[in-house]
């Protein structure tokens, strides 16, 4: 029998990159979001783990001056396949809905950022089955102003459109009023990603 908790707590000691290791398959797809807690401004990816199956946030993908010492930050993994679907982080009996890390005070002026940041699970539990609710369709688009998805649903859905880099896109969306059978989605300028229907 397992417990569930909110955030795993941890440490970290370097501005560095940042690793979660939880027995990942290796290159597989997942989606990165970290915020300062208590802030909504959220930094986010697509990316896929390396050969061992790590996942690695850079802190190059971070703005300058993201990471300061003394802050705490919440970090989230969403299965980033097709429908990112939360993952669950297992440590011993327990389940974790994310990590909450906190960057400890050091002396900036010494830190030659070599330590590597590593956040250590048992494993993780990643969705493989579309759940009632998730990603109805995917649609990948290249270099548009407007995107037409005809979905077929005969319902109102919530669209989602992500860049090549996993960030969230700002777009104007129209709907079908009369049938819900498709969708309009229009960029301020060519743009390209990929857009998920749920």
């Amino acid at each position: 029998m397992s417990c569930e908790s909110a955030c795993f707590e941890s440490t970290i000691e370097s501005c560095n990159d940042i690793i979660i290791r939880a027995n990942f398959p290796a290159a597989f797809p997942l989606y990165w979001l970290i915020n300062k807690a208590g802030q909504p401004n959220i930094k986010q990816r697509l990316t896929t783990t390396n050969g061992d199956g790590d996942l690695t946030i850079p802190k190059a993908d971070l703005p300058i001056g993201f990471l300061l010492p003394g802050n705490d930050y919440q970090i989230q993994v969403k299965n980033g396949a097709d429908y990112l679907q939360p993952v669950t982080f297992l440590f011993g009996a327990t389940q974790y809905s994310c990590i909450m890390a906190n960057l400890a005070n050091f002396d900036r002026e010494l830190d030659d950022e070599s330590e590597i940041n590593v956040i250590q699970f048992t494993e993780a539990l990643v969705p493989d089955v579309v759940p009632d609710g998730a990603v109805n369709l995917v649609v990948p688009f290249v270099n548009q102003t407007s995107v037409t998805v005809n979905h077929n649903l005969g319902r109102e859905v919530d669209v989602n459109i992500y860049d090549l880099s996993g960030n969230l896109i700002i777009a104007t969306i129209t709907d079908d009023v009369v049938n819900h059978n498709y969708v309009i989605i229009t960029f301020s300028s060519p743009t390209t990603g990929r857009i998920l229907i749920q």
